[in-house]
């Protein structure tokens, strides 16, 4: 059984970027086996008491959604959407939560088959940017003007990747300096996913993606003492600096995207920004339902989403679903500091929530972006892993 479940999440860490069927079979499967497990055991009721602040937090996120497709104007597309995101999503939270617990998985196995996962979509980076621009052209059909896409067909969902492998590396090293002498390899290992993200990252152009690699990268360096006061972290920023300066030198998509930034042009988001503040403000408290943007008349039609998660909540559940995903972030944050358990990987963890709320005001929605909510709640299961309480009897 544990390796059949090993076997189910290495599927679907693999095909997270791809969202693809294996992604859906996979997150699937472990849902099941997940309800199975837990109903045979007679284990569900001890379990949720267990989370009982994160299912009331949840129970919190489903009333604004619920309200918000009765009143909004999304009609049963709203419903289904919920229905998708609470049965794919949250019981794969539950799922994988419990399965820590059990010892059926670690975080240990889970950290590293993510962080092949980015190693690899790194390599495709590389790949691409030598072989030539369009060498994985064929996977989507708009031209993004040589951005670095991978095979995600998004130069903002690979940035988005590539600015997790950049945080995770670099917290886990700043976080290993405080173990003298462990892990000689794995540093190795983490200091190369480093270096063969940050270029890519830097190529893929995406802008949002950059500010949260830097923000990823500050929030862990706070999370360990001492960071910001050592030689050793002000010759890592001189390095990086010239790294950059290097890169507006000779990359000429790295200095287009720059000039742009500088020049004031949002790649039309504060255009889609305002657009939904003014629809905001007509039904500010439950919102217009979920994936109500793709209904309304736009200011540019072939941009369904407000590309901002707080806009979004405020768009779609109003706010009273901005209240509960504001509760939603403050516990996770309340676990991540307050855990004993969280002590050791408070860097990798920090970095990573850091990255997500970033990225999250450029790309990215709490409900339907797969790739985006997959992090997510890979994150929130790891910071829940470890039980606090008396020890429930699970039987495995």
């Amino acid at each position: 059984m544990q390796r059949w479940l090993r076997f189910l999440y290495v599927l679907f860490i693999l095909s997270i970027p791809l969202k693809n069927v294996v992604f859906q079979v996979s997150i699937g499967l472990i849902n099941l086996l997940f309800l199975i497990t837990i109903f045979q055991g007679r284990e569900a009721v001890l379990f949720l008491k267990s989370l009982r602040w994160l299912c009331l937090c949840l129970a919190c996120l489903a009333f604004s959604m619920a309200l918000s497709s009765i009143l909004g104007i999304t009609g049963m597309e709203g419903w289904r959407e919920v229905l998708k995101h609470v049965l794919r999503f949250w019981l794969f939270l539950l799922a994988t939560i419990y399965f820590l617990r059990q010892g059926w998985i670690s975080r240990a196995f889970v950290g590293r088959w993510v962080l092949a996962v980015l190693f690899f979509h790194a390599v495709l980076g590389w790949i691409q940017f030598f072989w030539a621009e369009d060498f994985f052209r064929f996977i989507g059909d708009m031209d993004w003007g040589g951005r670095l896409t991978g095979v995600l067909a998004n130069p903002n969902s690979y940035g988005f990747l590539m600015a997790l492998a950049v945080v995770c590396s670099f917290s886990l090293v700043i976080g290993r300096r405080q173990e003298q002498g462990k892990g000689f390899l794995q540093s190795v290992f983490l200091i190369l996913l480093f270096v063969m993200a940050f270029w890519p990252l830097l190529q893929s152009g995406s802008r949002g993606a950059w500010l949260g690699a830097l923000a990823g990268a500050c929030a862990a360096g706070s999370a360990v003492r001492g960071f910001w006061l050592q030689k050793s972290t002000v010759l890592l920023g001189i390095t990086v600096a010239g790294l950059v300066a290097f890169a507006f030198r000779t990359s000429l998509i790295f200095q287009e995207r720059v000039q742009a930034l500088l020049a004031g042009d949002s790649s039309y988001r504060t255009e889609v920004w305002k657009d939904c503040w003014a629809y905001i403000l007509h039904s500010p408290f439950w919102g217009y339902g979920i994936e109500a943007y793709r209904r309304m008349d736009r200011v540019y039609a072939e941009v369904a989403a407000p590309h901002n998660i707080f806009l979004s909540i405020l768009l779609e559940m109003g706010l009273i679903g901005l209240l509960a995903y504001l509760f939603f972030f403050v516990l996770v944050l309340g676990r991540l500091f307050s855990s004993p358990e969280n002590r050791r990987l408070r860097p990798v963890f920090l970095g990573v929530f850091t990255v997500l709320v970033v990225y999250g005001q450029f790309g990215g929605t709490m409900i339907t972006d797969k790739i985006y909510l997959s992090f997510w709640y890979l994150l929130v299961a790891l910071i829940w892993a470890k039980r606090e309480d008396p020890p429930l009897i699970f039987k495995s």
